[in-house]
Formats: C-alpha cells, sequence, structure tokens
C-alpha cells in the first residue's frame, strides 16, 4: 500500500523535473530568440542602408545627366526611330493671345527628353535628367514623366516623379517660391513652387487634371514618398505644386 506521504514526494519530484525543463528550455531559447531577433533588426537597416548607397552611388557615377540622343540608351525605341515633331496650341503666360501654336518634340517611351533644374536655398542647384515614363528601371535612372501627364511645354499637368533616396533626396527641404526650370530640345519652362502638401498614397486626385477646365490647367507637380517607414515603405507622398512663370520656345 502506497502511503500519502509517498505520493506526495513523488508528485513533488515529477513537478521539479517538469519546471527543471522548462528553465533549461528557457535559458537556451532565449537567447536564441534575442540573438534571431537582433540579426532581423540588423539585415533591415542594412537592407535600407544598402538600397540608399546604391542610390547615391548611381547618382555620384551618373554620366548622362545632360541632354543627348535619346535612342543612345533607351531599349524601348529603334535607335534609326524619327523624332516625333508636331505643332500644338499652348496657353503662354504674359501673352496678348490666349493661345499660340508651337512645335513640340514628342518622346517615346524610355527617351530622355528633358532636364529638371531645382534652386533651393538649402540642396543649391541641382539638376537630374528627366525620362518620359515611369517603369522601375527608368526610376533608376532619373526623374520620370507620367505618360498619362502633359507633355513639357504643352498646357496641361506636367507630372515628375522620382525616388526620396536617389532623384528627389533633396524634394522635403523645397519651399513655396523656389524655382524649378525644365529644359527640352525645343524649349525652356520655369515654374514657382506655390504649395506642398503631404497626403495618403490613396489620395491620386493631383496626378489627374480637368482637360475642360476653363481656364485650362496649365501647372507642374513633383511628387516623391514621404516618411518611410517599416523596410522602407510608407503610405504618404509629398506633393509640391508650381504654376507656369514662362514658357520659352525655339520655335
Amino acid at each position: 500500500m502506497v502511503r500519502k506521504e509517498d505520493k506526495a514526494s513523488s508528485s513533488d519530484a515529477n513537478k521539479m523535473k517538469k519546471n527543471k525543463r522548462t528553465s533549461v528550455a528557457v535559458m537556451v531559447l532565449t537567447p536564441l530568440l534575442v540573438l534571431a531577433l537582433c540579426l532581423s533588426i540588423m539585415t533591415l537597416v542594412s537592407y535600407k542602408k544598402f538600397i540608399e548607397l546604391q542610390g547615391y552611388a548611381a547618382i555620384a557615377f551618373n554620366e548622362n545627366a545632360h541632354l543627348k540622343n535619346p535612342s543612345e540608351d533607351n531599349k524601348y525605341r529603334n535607335a534609326d526611330a524619327l523624332p516625333m515633331k508636331g505643332l500644338t496650341k499652348v496657353t503662354v503666360p504674359d501673352s496678348d493671345k490666349k493661345t499660340e501654336q508651337h512645335e513640340i518634340i514628342y518622346p517615346y517611351y524610355g527617351d530622355k527628353y528633358a532636364e529638371l533644374t531645382v534652386k533651393n536655398d538649402k540642396a543649391g542647384i541641382v539638376k537630374e535628367p528627366v525620362y518620359w515614363g515611369d517603369s522601375d528601371d527608368l526610376l533608376a535612372k532619373g526623374v520620370v514623366q507620367s505618360n498619362y501627364s502633359a507633355y513639357i511645354g504643352a498646357t496641361g499637368r506636367v507630372v515628375l516623379a522620382a525616388h526620396n533616396h536617389t532623384y528627389f533626396r533633396y524634394l522635403p527641404n523645397i519651399l513655396v517660391g523656389d524655382q524649378v526650370i525644365l529644359k527640352t530640345d525645343y524649349g525652356k519652362f520655369t515654374y514657382e513652387v506655390t504649395e506642398t502638401k503631404v497626403l495618403p498614397d490613396t489620395d491620386t486626385s493631383l496626378l489627374y487634371y480637368d482637360v475642360t477646365a476653363d481656364p485650362p490647367v496649365d501647372d507642374l507637380i513633383l511628387y516623391t514618398c514621404w516618411n518611410n517607414g517599416y523596410m522602407g515603405l510608407s503610405d504618404q507622398r509629398l506633393y509640391v505644386i508650381c504654376k507656369v512663370v514662362s514658357k520659352e520656345y525655339k520655335n
């Protein structure tokens, strides 16, 4: 016959063994979990820093910041493709006429057809190449223009975008009154910053405009990601809104 004292002693011994096994498991697993967490954080930080350095390296060694024959580095078009030119009616600031007719050279997708110059007290004078189209490979080369927006120099809304850790890294420093210039092979177009906005990425109202508006919409939008969060992702966008100051056409 087993005495109550023996049963209690056996139960206590089992509990002690179980607690001991639990303690050993905690002692072994806790450092491993902490190590895994630290490695994950270091990996995320290193990856983000690598992406930033990659962007800065692309800027530092970019030899294509000047305008040149767009067929030289455009995989989207044939090298012997002829330029697309056309006369278009445009609104010109401070003009006696409501509209004037000027020639615009229409780009092929992937063409580098403009140079963006931004003058800012903190950033100084920044010049970036502008590509027609908005694919990932073009974003790696410079500033891109949505092919749903108006051609530079035409009447309408010109929409330009770039990553905030590369070609638009200075955009948060832009102030109202700063000057923005777009140069193409057919003219020079000057804008002035009138407003900056931070909007949710779901709000795309500034990327489009009413083509039937009277007077017609004629402005420039620069935008990029704002306040990068986890893994560099952002659910906000910074918009820089610019009005036309002058349009100078070559013909």
